[in-house]
């Protein structure tokens, strides 16, 4: 398994894990427009594409020979607070869950906020999406009580200190 920095030709693979992933583990959670709209591989790849292009902070796991699954981070969108980073996304692919890749990404994204002088990094989760809670949990997050309605779904904000 290699993590390493995602390069703007990583971002039609990116979209390949984004999409699936979304299928799998976001079905029966957000409304069937949302759905559609993160299964379309064209306008899914010219966003990661023009994420990439902007220098936003991504890694993407490489595993027998592909990409296995990728993450975006940055500072807190909508919060201002100085110090509060936000894991904007982690994908893995569905066949490729439990095997430590969704865990390796999230710890280079916390160590990449800290070493950006960020002291805590938040993330949004579905409430329904109970095993992306779990994960989180587990690696020390916390809901911080603050809930919002996205895609038709009700998400969780998640806290840690990094």
């Amino acid at each position: 398994m290699n993590i390493r920095k995602a390069l703007t030709a990583d971002a039609a693979d990116i979209a390949a894990v984004h999409i699936s992933s979304c299928q799998s583990a976001f079905a029966g959670i957000i409304d069937e427009d949302t759905m559609q709209r993160h299964s379309d591989r064209e306008r899914i790849t010219a966003m990661y594409r023009r994420s990439l292009e902007k220098g936003e902070t991504a890694f993407v796991c490489e595993a027998e020979g592909k990409l296995s699954g990728f993450c975006f981070a940055g500072k807190a969108r909508g919060i201002a607070e100085e110090d509060l980073s936000e894991l904007i996304c982690i994908h893995v692919r569905p066949e490729e869950k439990h095997r430590g890749i969704g865990t390796a990404l999230l710890q280079k994204a916390m160590a990449e906020a800290k070493a950006q002088g960020y002291g805590r990094m938040c993330l949004w989760v579905f409430r329904e999406n109970v095993s992306a809670r779990n994960f989180y949990e587990k690696h020390g997050f916390v809901y911080a009580g603050i809930n919002d309605i996205r895609a038709g779904a009700e998400e969780w904000l998640y806290l840690r200190n990094l």
